[in-house]
């Protein structure tokens, strides 16, 4: 627990309310995640190039947040999937299927510019000469930092073999079976995260190919899973009919668009009939991750196929046969590879995720805002609860010590009578007190009241409601509630309302961009870098509330 609760030291992260339970929740029991967002300083350029007015940029991200709400987002992979670095997480995953153990080792160690970010730059940088152009192994074990898991699980294995094995002599590289010995020394479950990451790549093509030849609407052959209720309510219709007719082709025609695949999943291919009665609609329509278990959609495929649904699981040609054909991975390295653990079983991902429960507000604000909360958040309530329990308990001690009082004089009362021996009872009083009794003392649970009602006093004005705002205030901010099922990606959320790319370059781009507004220079910018990296902070990067902070520290 105190391991745990060490990360609030950190820029970006609180984490908290923690209790002890009798079960620990597993893997697989998130039904989902909730998120709430605010995006400050929004804006739109026109075409001329020029920001637009609060009151258009408003109107553009309503209508943003309404058709979210109403038609949802591309159920896409979100790009942190797929790692930061010059070889994604997937490539990793393609050189595992490929059993490429050599490009494995060497897209893990080779240079990134995601290097030249956060802590120890320097030796990481190091480290990564010392492997790609010295072939020393040893030295580059020794440069590369602890926090850098897999490139040391790989470099110790190197290095230890640099004193048993010898080397090609023209290329200072080992056999391939010193490479495998690399790459299976990552823990599996870092191994399966890049495997899956692959897998994720290719679902991100398939449901853009099927979005752009197919449209936003069902077409036949698509896939539905059904539920263990939609599948006995369509076995009852079907018993219905077969008994109402003989033989009837319709029936037998029904019942060969509904199966179970290997995963014990029922899943329908979508009709014509279907379409035509509009029994689903986008949002029902599911996309495999190409596996051995899976059934899959018929266009897929590019050759015609007799049945609806492909029962044997034997592609000849398709999509996903194509796309790896590429990469040079094949459906056996997918499916039947020699390593049991890299044999991909497949699953289903909807299209589309619409959000649950989501809600949007806007509010203006002044300048001197922009490193200031505009919403409550989850923070600042348990911040407004520790206050009010510090005063709670001043007014209980409070209380207490004019019990006490209270009971000293009537002790000094018994003794003198009613009106006599005032000094005495002064002296109780202090006793009773403490001798806590200057006025000048002040509880500190009273200063942080004071204080809270001084910053309301001051920023009241400076943050208002859409609608309330005037010249003064320059920033509009929207915030977004909303819940995601298991799986799904609050970044494409982010992507679908404001159709900016989520990569980490294109973001960094845009902090830059507010960072000169905001009058921050690029020494500004990298001494303070360096300044969180040398205190071991792992939130490097610079933001606009970063910038609006320093800048007032310069000032002073």
């Amino acid at each position: 627990m105190t391991r745990i609760n060490g990360v609030n030291g950190n820029f970006t992260l609180r984490v908290g309310d923690f209790k002890y339970v009798d079960n620990p929740i597993k893997l697989g029991q998130n039904d989902g995640n909730h998120f709430e967002i605010t995006l400050r300083q929004i804006g739109i350029l026109n075409s001329e190039g020029n920001t637009n007015t609060n009151d258009e940029i408003e109107k553009v991200a309503k209508n943003a947040c309404e058709s979210l709400k109403s038609n949802g987002f591309i159920n896409y992979y979100g790009l942190q999937r797929f790692g930061k670095g010059t070889n994604g997480s997937h490539d990793l995953g393609k050189n595992l299927f490929q059993s490429n153990y050599r490009e494995f080792v060497n897209n893990i160690l080779e240079f990134s510019d995601i290097d030249t970010y956060g802590r120890n730059t320097d030796d990481i940088i190091a480290s990564k000469n010392a492997y790609n152009i010295e072939k020393n192994y040893i030295k580059a074990l020794n440069l590369m930092p602890n926090a850098m898991y897999a490139e040391r699980s790989v470099l110790s294995v190197l290095a230890a073999a640099t004193t048993t094995t010898a080397v090609d002599a023209t290329t200072g590289d080992f056999d391939d079976s010193i490479y495998k010995d690399a790459a299976t020394s990552i823990n599996k479950h870092t191994r399966l995260l890049y495997l899956h990451a692959y897998q994720s790549y290719l679902w991100n093509n398939a449901v853009t190919y099927r979005l752009e030849h197919h449209g936003m609407l069902p077409v036949v052959g698509d896939l539905v899973l059904i539920s263990q209720a939609q599948a006995q309510a369509q076995a009852q219709a079907q018993a219905q009919a077969q008994a109402q007719t003989d033989a009837s082709t319709d029936a037998d025609k029904s019942s060969s668009t509904t199966t179970k695949d290997a995963l014990g999943k029922t899943i329908h291919a979508i009709t014509a009939d279907d379409i035509s009665k509009g029994v689903y609609s986008i949002t029902d329509v599911v996309l495999p991750l190409p596996g051995s278990h899976v059934l899959h959609p018929t266009w897929l495929y590019a050759t015609n196929k007799n049945t609806d649904i492909d029962t044997d699981n034997i592609i000849e040609s398709g999509f996903y046969i194509d796309l790896m054909k590429k990469d040079n991975v094949t459906w056996n390295n997918l499916c039947n590879h020699s390593d049991p653990s890299y044999q991909m079983r497949g699953d289903y991902r909807n299209i589309l995720e619409i959000p649950k429960d989501f809600e949007y507000s806007f509010k203006y604000y002044t300048s001197n805002m922009v490193n200031e909360e505009l919403w409550d958040t989850e923070l600042s309530m348990i911040r407004e609860n520790e206050i009010k329990k510090r005063q709670q308990k001043a007014e209980d001690r409070r209380e207490m010590l004019n019990a006490r009082a209270a009971s000293y004089e009537n002790k000094i009362n018994n003794i003198y009578g009613p009106g006599d021996g005032d000094s005495a009872t002064a002296t109780a009083m202090d006793t009773a007190t403490d001798g806590n009794n200057n006025d000048n003392d002040k509880d500190p649970a009273d200063a942080d009241a004071d204080v809270e009602d001084e910053d309301v006093d001051t920023l009241t004005n400076s943050v208002v409601e859409s609608g309330q705002q005037t010249e003064a205030h320059k920033h509009i901010a929207l915030k977004i509630r909303f819940s995601l099922s298991a799986g799904a990606y609050a970044t494409m959320v982010l992507r679908e309302i404001t159709k900016e790319d989520t990569s980490t370059s294109h973001q960094m781009g845009l902090t830059s961009t507010v960072n000169v507004d905001l009058g921050m220079t690029a020494a500004d910018i990298d001494s303070e870098k360096r300044k969180r990296s040398a205190s071991g902070s792992s939130d490097t990067e610079i933001t606009a509330t970063d910038a609006s902070v320093l800048k007032k520290v310069k000032k002073e």
